[in-house]
């Protein structure tokens, strides 16, 4: 499941609650299990990704096979506004990736770090994958368009007033984050200490430059004196394989045809499509069948 990018976890909650609801009302599934904020097939966390693992019951209490269940389910989830879902099997060999069907990385193998044109190449390329008969249920879920915050340090401004980035950067972490400093105990119970400014001093965004750090005279300097804060759009988390920033994309071979073909296939049109400086590397079961 993925909702739209900025989107809160009780969002994506509602959305799988949903989607469970449907798929737990169907006589072929034995049961469902949700989790927000994580998604299976990059093992990533964000407050827009979820995932539904849907159990079928045994093959002597149901007519429908797995496919046709999916099928089902797609057809019921287009009703569920607001959200991309999509339906795939497990891996055929268990630990073998995430999904069944075909996985593979578009890495930017020139090094651009340009994440806005990656989401276009990859999905221009997912486009054209879906337009071949012999795959179906070609997706990415990769978005670069999360509404984020940059940080813009002012170097000359911050030697000037004999701040140094590094540990400001570490007080402002533990500022915002939180730190763990040390343990008591009391009353026969361990406690941590953990240090953190309180929450009405980095409520919104514009709080940080109104947080303070030492600099190497001694004297606390604001964060507005030497850094802004920018709005921006960007990833949720970088993924990159074999060092090169990378994109997931998974898909499986449509009915008729086999995993050999799809992978044959999805080689040829990344070869013809895919611009200069961009290629695909195959993830999970599809690295041993390439």
């Amino acid at each position: 499941i993925q909702t739209p990018p900025g989107s809160t976890l009780e969002r994506t909650d509602e959305v799988a609650d949903e989607l469970q609801k449907i798929a737990s009302g169907m006589d072929e599934i034995k049961s469902v299990s949700t989790m927000s904020g994580y998604e299976i097939l990059s093992e990533g966390t964000g407050s827009n990704t979820g995932s539904c693992l849907v159990n079928l019951k045994n093959w002597d209490e149901r007519k429908h096979t797995s496919q046709e269940v999916m099928d089902e389910l797609e057809e019921k989830a287009k009703n569920i506004k607001g959200a991309t879902i999509e339906f795939f099997p497990p891996p055929a060999v268990p630990g073998y990736g995430a999904a069944g069907g075909f996985e593979l990385r578009v890495v930017d193998k020139i090094g651009t770090g340009d994440f806005k044109k990656m989401e276009t190449v990859t999905r221009d390329f997912v486009k054209e994958l879906s337009k071949r008969p012999e795959l179906s249920s070609v997706f990415t879920f990769y978005s670069a368009s999360f509404p984020q915050y940059m940080l813009k340090v002012d170097n000359d401004k911050a030697q000037q007033k004999g701040v140094s980035i590094a540990d400001a950067m570490d007080n402002l972490s533990t500022l915002i984050g939180s730190n763990y400093e040390t343990s008591f105990i009391k009353y026969d119970r361990q406690y941590k200490v953990m240090v953190q400014a309180l929450p009405q001093y980095r409520a919104i965004p514009e709080d940080i430059l109104k947080l303070y750090t030492k600099n190497d005279q001694g004297e606390m300097v604001p964060y507005g004196a030497f850094m802004k804060v920018e709005k921006v759009y960007g990833l949720s988390e970088i993924t990159r394989h074999n060092l090169y920033n990378a994109s997931e994309i998974s898909g499986g071979p449509a009915a008729g045809y086999s995993s050999g073909t799809a992978l044959k296939t999805v080689t040829e049109v990344a070869a013809k499509t895919l611009p200069k400086g961009f290629g695909i590397e195959w993830a999970g079961i599809s690295i041993d069948e390439s």
